[in-house]
């Protein structure tokens, strides 16, 4: 063999090298996670090993939520030891997979579980929360919706500022307008007094408005006692062309 043929044959050798090479390297298309290991279900806020998801990734919880959710839906659940589960999640400060174990807890005909739901978004409270408190306010058991309204009124005041509630409004009128308790209407109207003064009377004008055509007496006088509150006595704001008027004059003087 010449010096070219040998030459040649080193080229093709290497070459069929570098394709078996390649080809060894070369990824399968089997996905990590195909080896069957369970993943995390996409429906809470945290990542895998609990380590919160990077921005852009969809929010999961753990399999031993979904476990969790799973034994509460039994016929014979387990209440104590569903009662630790939650607690556990709680105390590891998970509140994504603690408010979706809530949230099926709050289904449940466990009283326990149902009161324990609650605990759980008051402990957690904001929107969601209001929102999942809301939700309970219609139970037939006493004790629970009463429970429901101070979980719901508690994860509003758990709202700060920045994230703000207005796209709440309409719903904490209907839950005034459905309440008859006047304890209830009272911590309610207290909360609204401290918004935005624009946010307060607009509610407060809305409601009263509302009462009027339902003939909820109660309801009128009170919103008139808090109008008078967070307007220093303007005793003469009883109608939205009055209540604008002052708004433009409260303004002006706060430039």
């Amino acid at each position: 063999m010449n010096m070219k043929q040998k030459v040649w044959t080193a080229v093709v050798v290497g070459l069929v090298a570098m394709v078996l090479v390649g080809w060894y390297l070369w990824p399968s298309d089997k996905e990590e996670g195909d080896n069957g290991v369970q993943t995390p279900i996409n429906i809470g806020g945290v990542g895998q090993n609990g380590e919160p998801a990077s921005q852009g990734d969809e929010k999961v919880v753990s399999e031993r939520v979904v476990h969790l959710q799973r034994q509460a839906k039994e016929k014979d659940a387990d209440i104590q030891e569903l009662l630790k589960g939650m607690q556990d999640l709680l105390d590891e400060d998970d509140d994504d997979g603690a408010f979706e174990l809530a949230k099926t807890f709050s289904k449940s005909p466990s009283k326990e579980l149902k009161s324990k739901a609650l605990d759980t978004f008051r402990w957690i409270g904001g929107k969601r929360s209001a929102l999942a408190c809301r939700e309970m306010l219609s139970e037939e058991d006493d004790e629970i919706a009463k429970e429901a309204m101070e979980a719901f009124r508690q994860s509003l005041e758990s709202i700060d500022e920045e994230e703000g509630y207005s796209e709440l409004y309409p719903m904490i009128e209907d839950v005034i307008m459905a309440s008859k308790d006047e304890n209830d209407l009272e911590a309610l109207f207290l909360l609204l007094s401290n918004l935005d003064i624009h946010d307060s009377l607009n509610l407060y004008m809305d409601v009263q408005e509302k009462a009027q055509k339902e003939e909820r007496t109660d309801l009128v006088n009170m919103t008139k006692e808090y109008i008078e509150f967070v307007t220093n006595g303007e005793e003469s704001i009883d109608s939205r062309t009055a209540m604008e008027k002052w708004l433009k004059q409260y303004d002006e003087e706060e430039k």
